[in-house]
């Protein structure tokens, strides 16, 4: 028994040796086919507990000894498959304490504040874990006013919110762009869509009255790479960071911030570096922990919103299709929200550009999406997209046919009633 045990010992330990030399383990992988890489990647940890049975073979035939010898040997396989995650967390949570993050505080704002979001145009895509690190619902999305803003508006304490985006430069030729909205009363939204529900919330696009803002939130997000001051087990790879003044810019009180932090968490298992051909060809050579994406709590950013003092109105419900709709079980349906916020945003203009940014051509293009769930259009939805269809600023339209197909819009009227 002892003799296979030392020549499986000195076979895989071998082995090991022979496949951490750089590029060796790539090699082999691709000149079988593949195959390789899943013979292989068990061969690091049969090894370490091969070593780690060595110091029980070695004093079997002493009975006293062989307890004592079995927990020295467990000790190796102990260390390097608990030790690396719990220390990946545990720098991990020492990053997130040095980066200063301020917990939410009541504040004192003035009677129907203004607020100013500065945001990516796009969230950072390799930025999630399932389960644990997307944001709070609404905090990002493609479209101008987000869940988060719309809440504000919609809860009676503040009376407009300026969205400042970055990399917003899609067709535009311009790297920002920025909006004002704010709550429209019943009669202003009833002159955009005639058949406005009076009893529901609405939002508008305005012009801009350069007014400095009360409350000036910064939502950043930026991939990073592992620093060579950092300690191996811990490769951090992006962060998500809030940040609120109690004033127009960075300069006023700071009186919020959070931080959420990405990293490669090591797992319980070893395997080898293969590398990329990427990397010279040779690729890195020796050995590395298997890792997965991981995450500190998500930022919850309503919650602490409201801490602050300021109330968040109820989120936006999709339209429910009319009962006896053919289309009765799909999403999205046509909401006149969205129709509002293309009259509104065709009124007020594309901010002295001759294009409409990415943003808002997005918001166009959902709502056209919608339009085609819609078993008919309304008079109000009807001149709104053909509105939009005829404005230059959004350029190509790729949705637009397919809705003229359908609800045989054959040709357009002419000028919509609020621009009469």
């Amino acid at each position: 028994m002892q003799k296979a045990y030392y020549v499986a010992l000195v076979v895989v330990t071998s082995l090991c040796l022979l496949l951490a030399i750089p590029g060796f383990a790539l090699l082999a992988a691709v000149f079988t086919f593949g195959l390789g890489y899943f013979l292989f990647a068990p061969l690091p940890n049969l090894a370490i507990f091969l070593w780690a049975f060595l110091p029980a073979v070695r004093c079997w035939q002493i009975r006293p000894l062989r307890l004592p010898a079995l927990l020295v040997g467990a000790a190796l396989p102990g260390y390097l498959y608990f030790a690396p995650p719990i220390l990946s967390d545990q720098a991990m949570q020492h990053d997130l304490a040095s980066r200063g993050d301020a917990t939410a505080e009541p504040v004192e704002f003035d009677l129907h504040v203004g607020i100013e979001i500065h945001r990516k145009a796009l969230p950072k895509p390799d930025l999630q874990v399932p389960g644990i690190s997307f944001p709070s619902p609404g905090f990002f999305s493609t479209l101008p006013c987000f869940e988060l803003c719309e809440r504000l508006l919609t809860g009676g304490d503040v009376s407009w919110v300026r969205i400042v985006r970055t990399n917003d430069d899609f067709g535009s030729y311009r790297e920002n762009s920025q909006v004002l909205l704010v709550a429209g009363s019943a009669k202003d939204c009833r002159k955009l869509y005639n058949d406005y529900p009076a009893d529901k919330p609405c939002l508008l696009f305005a012009a801009d009255h350069r007014l400095p803002a009360g409350l000036t939130i910064r939502i950043e997000e930026e991939r990073m790479t592992s620093q060579k001051e950092l300690p191996p087990y811990y490769k951090p790879y992006g962060y998500r960071t809030v940040t609120a003044f109690a004033g127009p810019d960075a300069n006023a009180p700071l009186v919020y911030q959070k931080t959420q932090m990405f990293h490669q968490r090591p797992t319980r298992y070893v395997t080898f570096d293969y590398g990329r051909f990427g990397d010279g060809f040779a690729g890195y050579g020796g050995y590395i922990y298997a890792r997965a994406k991981a995450a500190s709590p998500p930022i919850n950013l309503e919650k602490d919103i409201e801490v602050l003092g300021l109330t968040l109105g109820p989120r936006r419900m999709p339209p429910q299709p009319a009962s006896g709709s053919a289309n009765q079980e799909e999403r999205p349906f046509p909401d006149p929200q969205d129709a509002i916020y293309i009259a509104s945003g065709l009124k007020t203009g594309a901010e002295g550009h001759s294009v409409f940014p990415a943003s808002f051509k997005n918001l166009v293009s959902s709502w056209h999406l919608a339009l085609m769930k819609a078993d008919r259009l309304t008079p109000s939805d009807r001149a709104i997209f053909c509105a939009a269809r005829k404005d230059e600023r959004l350029g190509q339209q790729f949705q637009a046919d397919r809705v003229m197909q359908k609800h045989s819009l054959s040709a357009c009227g002419k000028t919509p009633w609020w621009e009469k």
